[in-house]
């Protein structure tokens, strides 16, 4: 059964869905929409991208929190945070990303792979093949850790993760398995 949940006034990029909430990435900017389902209204709020950067993916979690990557520049040099934004839109913080940038920023898919993880922890991978769990804090700002390569010959695209029942995370990559 299809029903229209809400229109935007830009394309969506991406869309996860964390508690009751419903959230869109918008193309331009990286706009971070929240469709509500119990009160179904929707909320809005920039979260930035330097230069026109989309990122392919993002991750909400079970807590209605929404990490969004937001990529700025300064001097030339761009740079990858991901941003924590609670159920109510406030921005919690904002943790560097490194290895985000794959050639450039008009050729980087940014966030590519999302899976939950155990505890409601969840995972993600970075388009230039980088590992990192997100994990949730009871009051403030989440911890993010990069847990380093997800392929052990180094860079690879890893556009698909999930886990099994067991919590083994599995992913689609290209490449051999020796690199």
């Amino acid at each position: 059964v299809w029903e229209h949940l809400a229109a935007t006034p830009q394309a969506l990029i991406a869309v996860a869905v964390g508690g009751r909430y419903v959230y869109a990435l918008g193309y331009f900017n990286h706009v971070l929409f929240q469709f509500d389902t119990q009160t179904r209204r929707l909320k809005s709020v920039p979260v930035g991208s330097a230069g026109g950067h989309v990122s392919r993916n993002f991750v909400a979690d079970e807590r209605g929190h929404a990490f969004v990557p937001r990529v700025t520049e300064a001097g030339g040099t761009l740079s990858a945070a991901l941003v924590e934004f609670d159920a109510s839109l406030h921005e919690l913080g904002a943790m560097p990303i490194g290895q985000y940038f794959e050639r450039s920023r008009d050729d980087s898919h940014g966030i590519v792979g999302v899976s939950p993880g155990a505890d409601g922890t969840s995972y993600f991978t970075t388009g230039k093949g980088r590992l990192y769990q997100i994990i949730p804090s009871v009051s403030g700002a989440s911890t993010v850790s990069d847990l380093g390569w997800f392929h052990p010959g180094g860079s690879r695209y890893v556009p698909s993760l999930f886990r099994d029942a067991a919590g083994v995370l599995y992913a689609a990559t290209y490449g051999s398995s020796n690199g």
